[in-house]
């Protein structure tokens, strides 16, 4: 067992108030690793390079080529582990990618494993990576509720009697990942069609001053959260909403998303495209090729029970496994 392991970070990074899914991943990489034992510590770049402090094993988190070779050039005899938590991203212009992946590659020839949190990560490093390891940690999501143990609880209670469908999106308002508009327009044609009310709940910083904004169209209500919000009224927010909407164009986060690991825990059904199967076995009742298709998606889960429970059932089997500690344990422990 190492008995000392560090993050190293280029900047400072708060861990413990997480904003992306890559931070939540390291997050819960620490308090697990310290919980079974292990000494772990976020350490500057510049201050491990001041060579005051020892460590077994390195973390390497988005650090740079000559980070990786100084910090290989101080630490000869520390295990060097980089975190790779993407390959695409669809925001990305053809050189950016290019770059990235030529960056990729090459470190095989510097550090000793790479920690890919995907299985296409995975896939993609184990293609073109002959010189280091790879290893597969795909991310490990709890929360204090505990609402996975009531799964179908949770989904049979709030799909027995709907007075209003309630949906819900929390991330970056990004246009590959959600464009806002089409999605409002789309709602509005459903909200019609099955005579009820819809709420959007869309949490996201706005860049505004405005902590809370709601915007109606017919039988659409907007509610805009433009705050970060506590454990305690996220996990409300999962558990009230019907469905979690997530028709992103391409690769925009790690893979895999960690707000679908959030959504599914706390009883709320994705709704994906399909690029995100590469990484997640999400249903393909719950799966649309474009937004136009989501509102007849969920038009006939909604009428048709037993689609409903079908997809339920098998999102369980399928989501289970991100919520398994002792799996997510054992997978670190390749690593370090």
């Amino acid at each position: 067992m190492a008995r000392s392991i560090g993050i190293v970070v280029r900047d400072y990074v708060n861990f413990n108030n997480y904003l992306s899914g890559q931070e939540f991943f390291v997050y819960m990489l620490i308090r697990k690793l310290k919980s079974f034992g292990f000494n772990v510590e976020v350490v500057l770049l510049d201050e491990l390079l001041k060579g005051e402090k020892r460590y077994d094993v390195l973390h390497l988190y988005y650090l740079r080529f000559r980070d990786v070779m100084s910090v290989r050039r101080f630490f000869r005899e520390a295990l060097l582990v980089y975190h790779v938590y993407h390959v695409d991203d669809i925001t990305w212009s053809r050189l950016h990618s290019f770059s990235w992946k030529c960056f990729l590659a090459s470190l095989q020839f510097i550090v000793d494993r790479y920690l890919a949190t995907g299985t296409s990560v995975y896939r993609w490093l184990r293609r073109r990576v002959f010189l280091s390891d790879c290893v597969l940690v795909e991310p490990y999501y709890e929360c204090s509720c505990r609402s996975f143990s009531s799964f179908f609880r949770i989904v049979e209670k709030k799909f027995s009697e709907i007075d209003r469908l309630e949906l819900l999106y929390l991330g970056r308002l990004n246009p590959w990942r959600f464009p806002l508009r089409d999605i409002v327009k789309v709602f509005t044609r459903l909200s019609n069609k099955i005579d009820l009310d819809v709420r959007l709940k869309v949490v996201s910083r706005l860049g505004i001053s405005v902590r809370r904004l709601v915007v109606r169209r017919g039988r659409v209500t907007v509610e805009f959260v433009n705050e970060r919000v506590s454990e305690q009224d996220k996990c409300r927010l999962y558990r009230e909403a019907h469905f979690f909407l997530y028709p992103a164009k391409g690769n925009v986060a790690m893979n895999p998303p960690i707000t679908l690991l959030e959504a599914v825990y706390h009883g709320c059904l994705p709704i994906v495209t399909p690029y995100v199967l590469v990484d997640l076995k999400v249903p393909r009742q719950l799966v649309v090729e474009k937004i136009s298709d989501m509102p007849a998606k969920i038009y006939t889960l909604l009428t048709d029970k037993n689609l409903l429970w079908c997809a339920v059932r098998e999102l369980y089997r399928g989501f289970k496994v991100y919520y398994d500690e002792l799996r997510f344990v054992n997978a670190l422990k390749q690593v370090i």
